[in-house]
């Protein structure tokens, strides 16, 4: 029997204006990877699970996606708040839809883990005649927001699967990092007892 369902699992949360090409990114990814699962709710939200593998390590991923809500500002917080990464996408042919990235949550106060990794990405790279924001602008706000920035085409099927490893990567260190931290203070810790104890017994037998 398959032992899919203990992969560590995490929560990568979709945002951007109506006909950015969210669910475009999502099927296009699912087009390079194994597809576990996919669920498709009345409330307009979609995520679907998918099974890769980084560094020998198979995780699953689910990618929630607010296809259908026409008003980004009405997307419950709960939505992304639970999320360990966040893309960010916009149309490059459609300023409006880069303009609207102000609106969205970059500060960790927004999420329940606070180091969730947030990265940018630019759909429709492959228009370059109906182009309207330039790369130089998007790296622009990207770096002024400290998020990665990716260019991708989901019709040319550009930098798609990249863009999301990599923020499964930046996921995965940031886990790591924190179990090493943990290992390591619990280590201290039961050197600092180790040492208490040592020393209490010590002035126990300088009483003798």
């Amino acid at each position: 029997m398959t032992d899919i369902f203990h992969y560590p699992t995490y929560r990568i949360a979709i945002i951007g204006s109506l006909r950015v090409g969210k669910s475009s990114i999502v099927k296009q990814f699912a087009s390079n990877t194994e597809l576990n699962t996919s669920y498709n709710p009345t409330i307009c939200i979609d995520f679907s699970t998918h099974n890769i593998q980084l560094d020998g390590i198979k995780i699953k991923l689910q990618l929630w996606d607010t296809q259908g809500i026409r008003n980004h500002l009405s997307i419950s917080p709960s939505y992304y708040r639970f999320a360990r990464g966040t893309i960010l996408v916009f149309d490059v042919t459609n300023r409006e839809s880069f303009d609207k990235l102000e609106d969205y949550p970059f500060e960790p106060c927004n999420f329940t883990h606070k180091e969730t990794r947030l990265i940018l990405v630019a759909n429709k790279c492959d228009l370059i005649e109906e182009r309207k924001i330039s790369y130089e602008t998007g790296k622009e706000f990207a770096d002024a927001h400290n998020l990665l920035y990716f260019e991708v085409s989901c019709k040319s099927h550009e930098q798609v699967e990249y863009a999301i490893v990599s923020l499964a990567s930046l996921i995965v260190e940031n886990e790591k990092r924190n179990e090493y931290i943990l290992k390591q203070k619990n280590n201290s810790n039961v050197g600092s007892t180790h040492s208490r104890e040592a020393a209490r017994d010590s002035s126990k037998c300088n009483l003798l």
